[in-house]
């Protein structure tokens, strides 16, 4: 059981010997105080060890459902073009919306995983789901080589995506930033 004053640590409890420590000198009055007051400290003890454990309890089994759920990811794959002609072009695959937070994202060559991609890293959603995004510069030209290849609990298997070219585009590429 911790107490902090204006942002800052102030006073906590030492469980084992149900003491109070001061974290400066200014809680140190505080801290005199009730560690004299047996009763303030009964309190404590018993909320610590009988009433904050029911309430966990009882909190975890009501979030059961809700933190053992399996949301599958949506995916996107976009194309950048370089914005000068020694870049090279830029494939993304963003996978979001999956839940729980462990996945993992791969670019394949095909078939082959490639390791010179960049990563956001994973990332929290407003809902509670979560979002990574995997990018990987490659030749103009070989994006049908390139697939996105995404490995989750939600999933049965891996599922592969490769970047397609958009329908009503007269069979040119649209380009995405």
């Amino acid at each position: 059981m911790r107490f902090g004053f204006d942002g800052k640590d102030y006073i906590s409890l030492e469980p084992d010997r149900m003491r109070w420590v001061a974290s400066n000198h200014i809680a140190v009055k505080t801290k005199d105080k009730w560690d004299s007051d047996q009763s303030w400290n009964s309190y404590w003890e018993t909320y610590l060890q009988e009433v904050y454990v029911q309430h966990l309890n009882r909190y975890l089994e009501a979030g059961k459902e809700y933190f053992g759920r399996k949301v599958q990811p949506e995916v996107f794959i976009s194309r950048s073009e370089p914005n000068s002609q020694y870049k090279p072009l830029t494939l993304s695959c963003l996978v979001t919306g999956f839940y729980p937070v462990d996945i993992e994202v791969t670019w394949l060559r095909n078939g082959e995983v490639m390791s010179e991609t960049l990563s956001s890293g994973v990332r929290p959603n407003h809902d509670g789901s979560h979002q990574i995004q995997k990018e990987i510069e490659i030749n103009a030209g070989d994006e049908d080589q390139y697939s996105c290849q995404i490995l989750h609990s939600s999933l049965a298997e891996p599922k592969v995506h490769q970047w397609e070219i958009p329908e009503n585009s007269g069979g040119a590429p649209i380009l995405e930033l």
